[in-house]
């Protein structure tokens, strides 16, 4: 059977009124069959196009618009089968471009409360870039099934902190406050270095003498360095020599009436503070909750187990006493940063400085706490340089003194994942793919990742176009900056048999560096879950067939693949690039990496194209079948556990923040 334009337009209106979508109905399939090639689907289209400017000329000059029609369309079992140079025809750079700058305008709105525009969780554009996404699937939803999944993440900011000498004033080039560290108020103590890269109790217990005082041991030191320090010891022994029995005195006579005030103070002290908001009682920021799309259930989901009142100076440590505050210094290694800043705290330790153990690094070393305790207490990071002279005047001056103060806070924000399915293909075969929905506050993240979710909303568009044999999950995932928290939250709550579903989840995250080089992640099946490597090299040959350059890049943990991987599946992922050097022809990849330029100027769109058509490869390729592809192992582990028995990150990164 052969239909002209006019044949198709006429049999549009004769399904229906304007009020109702053209959907024959499946008694006349056969009669169609001719429209089920490519050939045949585009001409129908065609002529479905037509018919959409008639309806659009009709509105002319009459009170309705054109989006008051609805919009006729292809009914699924019309389409042709998903082939990968036809979905990669139909993506556009004018798309990617008219997306892209929607996104800018969406954190724009974001400026009267942040001063410039960003889509960081918890702020105007950030929901409203989760409203623009469900608006687009909203009008796909004869295609895909949308879902929002509720959970709460840890925001934190260092607005600024002090780390110098505490005689001399000396500052220490390239230290970085860890991320998610608590505030704490300018103070000097002495440094201690914790032994055997401060992974267990026994390393604390060994720094931290239970006699000791400052200033009764070691005897006088030498040098001026030593000479400056004795006058803090001698000063502090003198002063307790002078006041040590009218303190008893005044000790017994008033430790009663003490403790009974202090109690009452710290009630009332508390009770402001928990309504202020803050995650620690003497944060300056109230906790922020923003709660659009939360369901009734959504509160379950609240990290409160360890984020606590801060309650380490009780007392029994011997850096409490007698009004002793000390630092910990300590090498990376072995444990999460966490687990060391914890054992600090616990141990008494007012402030934490974390060295680096690679000689080579000499940027710093930015590393995350992960969920706080109510332990944890303020970190910085430094270089491996410094942590050794650091080192050799401890070991020169065991008085040896810092300054340290640090001006931040943490708070809890609800936000939102988005997934949205396929109405076709087989459910137990699934391909997934997901970019990030969030930027850091400093800037409005077009390309971090703006251009991510503009590439995966542009490919879910073009993909309605065509039926497929394995069901494609979309994900944009919240809180990406924060440290992986959406995409982790969603792979860790997959029950066992949703899990099991998931064939490879693709990540992509920066598609359009504007000094690019095509990056793909470098994943194999021996580490990783088996298709990782099948993936990667899907990759690869795209980019071989096109004649481009390619570079691969360290499965290190900084975009949302982690959490896929740590539950057993398989994944990988491509990217332009970030603060890095080019490998091809030098030059930072992307200059205004997590900053205010990252704007719709920040976009390569030769990239753009180039790594969106790759993307609608990899879901045409596996939507249509995953012939050579390992089935899932429904026994694979990736545990890795340490000597503590506690498990290790498999990943030294989460996000741009080091955890290891």
């Amino acid at each position: 059977m052969k239909l002209s334009v006019g044949t198709a337009s006429a049999t549009c209106l004769l399904a229906g009124s304007l009020a109702q979508a053209f959907v024959i109905p499946a008694l006349f399939e056969d009669a169609f069959a001719s429209f089920r090639s490519t050939e045949g689907a585009a001409k129908l289209e065609g002529a479905l196009e037509q018919y959409v400017e008639s309806l659009n000329e009709a509105a002319e000059g009459s009170n309705l618009q054109p989006e008051d029609f609805p919009k006729p369309h292809i009914p699924y079992f019309l389409k042709p089968l998903v082939e990968t140079e036809k979905l990669q025809g139909k993506i556009d750079v004018d798309d990617l471009n008219a997306t892209a700058i929607e996104l800018f305008h969406l954190a724009n709105s974001s400026a009267e409360e942040y001063g410039h525009p960003t889509r960081v969780i918890g702020s105007k554009g950030h929901w409203n870039t989760i409203k623009y996404i469900l608006d687009q699937f909203d009008q796909m939803k004869d295609y895909y099934t949308t879902r929002t999944q509720n959970f709460t993440a840890l925001s934190g900011k260092i607005n600024s902190f002090n780390l110098s000498d505490a005689l001399t004033g000396e500052t220490f080039v390239n230290t970085t406050a860890f991320s998610l560290s608590p505030p704490v108020k300018e103070f000097i103590g002495e440094v201690v270095e914790i032994p055997n890269l401060g992974c267990n109790p026994e390393d604390f217990e060994a720094a931290s003498p239970r006699h000791f005082k400052p200033g009764r041991h070691g005897g006088k030191h030498h040098g001026e360095q030593g000479k400056k320090a004795d006058k803090y010891a001698d000063a502090e022994h003198d002063e307790e020599h002078e006041m040590g029995h009218a303190k008893k005195h005044d000790k017994q006579h008033d430790k009663k009436h003490d403790k009974k005030h202090d109690k009452k103070h710290d009630k009332k002290h508390d009770k402001k503070a928990s309504k202020k908001g803050g995650i620690w009682p003497w944060s300056k920021h109230p906790e922020e909750k923003v709660e659009p799309f939360m369901d009734k259930d959504a509160k379950k989901h609240f990290i409160d187990s360890d984020v606590k009142k801060h309650s380490s100076d009780n007392g029994k440590h011997p850096c409490r006493k007698h009004g002793q505050k000390k630092i910990a210094l300590i090498e990376r290694g072995q444990c999460p940063f966490g687990d060391k800043v914890e054992l600090a705290g616990k141990f008494g330790y007012h402030a934490v400085i974390i060295y680096d153990n690679d000689p080579s690094a000499d940027s710093g070393l930015h590393g995350t706490l992960g969920n706080p305790t109510n332990h944890s207490v303020s970190t910085l990071g430094v270089t491996f340089e410094t942590g050794q002279e650091l080192s050799s005047r401890i070991a020169k001056n065991k008085h040896y003194k810092l300054k340290f103060a640090m001006d931040s806070f943490v708070k809890k924000i609800q936000t939102t994942n988005i997934i949205a399915d396929t109405k076709h293909g087989d459910p137990e075969n699934i391909v997934a793919l997901g970019a990030h929905s969030d930027s850091v506050e400093e800037g409005p993240g077009i390309n971090d990742d703006g251009s991510g979710t503009v590439s995966l909303l542009t490919v879910a568009k073009q993909l309605t176009h065509f039926k497929i044999n394995n069901k494609v999950r979309f994900a944009w995932w919240a809180a990406e900056e924060e440290g992986l928290v959406g995409s982790n939250y969603y792979a860790d709550h997959l029950s066992k048999k949703e899990n099991q579903k998931i064939r490879v989840f693709m990540d992509y995250d920066m598609m359009a560096s504007p000094n690019y080089e095509y990056e793909v992640y470098d994943a194999n099946n021996k580490e990783n879950p088996a298709g990782s490597e099948e993936l990667k090299d899907l990759y690869v040959d795209f980019y071989k067939s096109k004649g481009l350059n390619y570079t691969l890049i360290p499965f290190d943990g900084r975009s949302d693949y982690v959490g896929f991987i740590e539950n057993g599946i398989p994944a990988g992922g491509i990217a332009a690039g970030a603060e890095k050097t080019n490998v091809f022809h030098g030059g930072v990849l992307d200059k205004c990496y997590h900053q205010l330029c990252d704007n719709v100027t920040n976009l390569a769109w030769d990239a753009f194209l180039v790594n969106t058509q790759l993307i609608a490869h990899s879901v045409a390729t596996y939507a249509n079948s995953f012939h050579g592809f390992p089935e899932r192992n429904v026994n694979a582990t990736v545990a890795v556990n340490q000597p503590t028995g506690k498990k290790l990150p498999l990943f030294p990164y989460r996000a741009d923040k080091l955890v290891i």
